[in-house]
């Protein structure tokens, strides 16, 4: 627990912008040094901490997905999750 509290705070402490009032510009005290260091990428009109934590997140739910099946008996949530999500990458089979 100690340590999850001293990861939040160096998020924190390394994401704020310590120079902006709060009182007047949250967003930017809050996220300030976040969007300093990070670029809008190309091909977005928009980025912030917010989208990147969910292009994270999707990318380690694809890995997850993409993982064998570990649980393969019939009634498993596992597998029928994981084949549906396979069943939607099989382009031949779609287009057929």
């Amino acid at each position: 627990e100690r340590k999850a509290f001293t990861k939040a705070s160096r998020f924190i402490a390394t994401n704020i912008d310590p120079t902006i009032d709060p009182c007047k510009d949250f967003y930017s005290f809050a996220c300030g040094g976040w969007l300093r260091r990070h670029a809008i990428p190309e091909d977005k009109l928009i980025y912030g901490i917010i989208a990147a934590i969910g292009e994270q997140n999707e990318e380690k739910l694809q890995r997850l997905l993409l993982q064998p099946v570990r649980r393969p008996y019939l009634a498993s949530a596992e597998r029928k999750v994981k084949e549906f999500f396979r069943s939607c990458l099989d382009i031949a089979e779609i287009d057929r």
